[in-house]
C-alpha cells in the first residue's frame, strides 16, 4: 500500500516536528512492507524557521541560526520531506493529494483540525480532507484545539459532517476534540488516544553529546523556563527569587532574566534536555509530555485559562489529569501560583513516579494498538 501522513511540520517548534516524526515511525513500524511518507503540503503558510528576535543578544541570535540549520536538517533527513508545497487554495490542495493516489491517509496528530488559521469562517482547512479523495482516511491523535460545535457556521457543520462520515477511524487526542467529532459521529466509533510522542524512545547520548560539545554543565539545582514575552514580568520575579535560593536559571527562549539560554538544539537534542532539571516551568503541551518521559517534574500553564471555551478540559488539563497531576502541576495564573506550587509540584510528581512510569508505557501501547487495527 501507499500510505500518506497529513500532519503539521516544518517550523521552529520542537513538539510539532517530533509529533510528525513519532507518527511517521509508528506507521512505518506498523506497516513495514508498505510505502509510508509525510504528505509534503501545508494548507497555509507555516510559521517557518526564524529566530526569536525579542530580547535577543548577538549570542542568542547566532544560536538561533544554528537551530534553524539543525531543524532544516531534521525535516529533510528524519522526516524525509524533500519538497515542501504551500497551497492555500483548498481545491488545488485537495487535488494535489488526490493525484498522489494514496491507499490510506492518516490525519494527525497535533492541532491539525483547528480553524484559527482559516480566514473564511464559512469553510474548513485542508486537513479535514474531502470525500473527493477516495483513500481510506483515519484520524490519528488529532486535536481541534479550541473549536466547539456552537461556534461553527451552518456551512462548516455541513462540511464537517460530510468529511467525517468519509473517515473510517476516529482517534482524537483530547476531550474537546472528542466532543466536537461526537457531534457528527456516534461516540462508540471514537477513541481517545495519547499523543504520538509518548511512543518515542529518548536517546540520551544525543543530548549528552550536545552538552559536551557546548561545554555546558547543568548543576543539579537548576530550573528550566519556557515562557512567552508577555510572561516576562512574573518570570523575571520568579527567576530572581529562585536564583537567590541557589538555583541556576535556564530558558528555551532568549530572556534577559535567564542565566543561560538553550536555543540552539535540534528536536532530538531538546527531547532529552528535560531530565537535567529539578523542575520545568512551561506553557507548551509537548514540553510537559517530554518532562513526563524524562521523569522530570513540571509546572504547566496556559494563557487561555483552566478550560477550553466550551467548558471541557483543555489539552493541557486533560494531559495532567491522565497522570494524576492536575491539582499539583497546573497553574491557571502563574504570576500568583508559581511560588505556592513549585515545591508541591516536585513532591507530588516524585510520589507518583512508579505510576507515571506505568502510564507512560500504557500510552505508547495504546497509540500503537490504535494504528494496528487498520492493518
Amino acid at each position: 500500500m501507499k500510505i500518506g501522513l497529513l500532519t503539521y511540520y516544518g517550523d521552529l517548534n520542537c513538539g510539532t516536528n517530533l509529533q510528525a516524526y513519532a507518527c511517521l515511525l509508528a506507521l512505518r513500524n506498523s506497516f513495514p512492507k508498505d510505502d509510508v511518507e509525510i504528505i509534503p503540503i501545508h494548507g497555509f503558510v507555516p510559521p517557518g524557521v526564524h529566530p526569536y528576535f525579542s530580547y535577543f543578544t548577538i549570542k542568542s541570535l547566532f544560536n538561533d541560526f544554528i537551530r534553524i540549520k539543525k531543524y532544516s536538517y531534521f525535516i529533510k533527513n528524519n522526516l524525509e520531506v524533500k519538497e515542501d508545497i504551500v497551497e492555500k487554495n483548498l481545491t488545488q490542495a485537495l487535488s494535489f493529494i488526490e493525484k498522489r493516489s494514496y491507499d490510506m491517509i492518516f490525519v494527525g496528530s497535533d492541532t491539525i483540525l483547528e480553524l484559527d488559521r482559516i480566514s473564511d469562517d464559512s469553510s474548513l482547512s485542508l486537513y479535514w480532507l474531502s470525500p473527493q479523495i477516495k483513500s481510506k482516511k483515519i484520524l490519528l491523535a488529532a486535536s481541534s484545539k479550541n473549536v466547539n460545535y456552537e461556534g461553527l457556521s451552518e456551512n462548516q457543520k455541513s462540511q464537517m459532517k460530510l468529511s467525517l462520515n468519509d473517515f473510517i477511524g476516529f482517534g482524537v487526542r483530547d476531550e474537546n476534540t472528542f466532543d466536537l467529532v461526537a457531534s457528527f459521529i456516534p461516540k462508540e466509533k471514537l477513541e481517545l488516544i495519547p499523543d504520538p510522542t509518548f511512543s518515542l524512545e529518548i536517546d540520551d547520548r544525543i543530548t549528552d553529546e550536545y552538552l559536551k560539545k557546548k561545554q555546558i554543565l547543568i548543576p543539579q539545582k537548576s530550573l528550566l523556563f519556557h515562557t512567552t514575552k508577555s510572561d516576562n514580568k512574573w518570570a523575571a520575579t520568579a527567576a530572581k527569587e529562585y536564583r537567590g535560593q541557589g538555583y541556576k536559571i535556564y530558558s528555551l527562549r532568549p530572556a534577559p532574566w535567564a542565566d543561560e539560554v538553550l536555543n540552539d538544539m535540534s528536536p532530538l537534542e531538546q527531547l532529552g534536555i528535560y531530565r537535567y532539571f529539578e523542575c520545568v516551568i512551561t506553557h507548551r503541551f509537548h514540553d510537559a509530555v517530554f518532562c513526563l518521559k524524562n521523569m522530570t517534574p513540571m509546572l504547566l500553564y496556559t494563557p487561555h485559562g483552566f478550560s477550553s471555551t466550551n467548558g471541557v478540559k483543555s489539552k493541557f488539563t486533560h494531559l495532567l489529569d491522565m497522570f494524576g497531576l492536575l491539582q499539583s502541576n497546573y497553574m491557571e495564573t502563574p504570576q500568583d501560583e508559581i511560588f505556592l506550587k513549585m515545591g508541591k509540584s516536585i513532591s507530588s510528581f516524585n510520589v507518583r513516579r512508579d505510576k507515571i512510569a506505568t502510564q507512560l508505557n500504557d500510552c505508547s501501547k495504546l497509540f500503537y494498538n490504535y494504528i494496528s487495527q487498520f492493518k
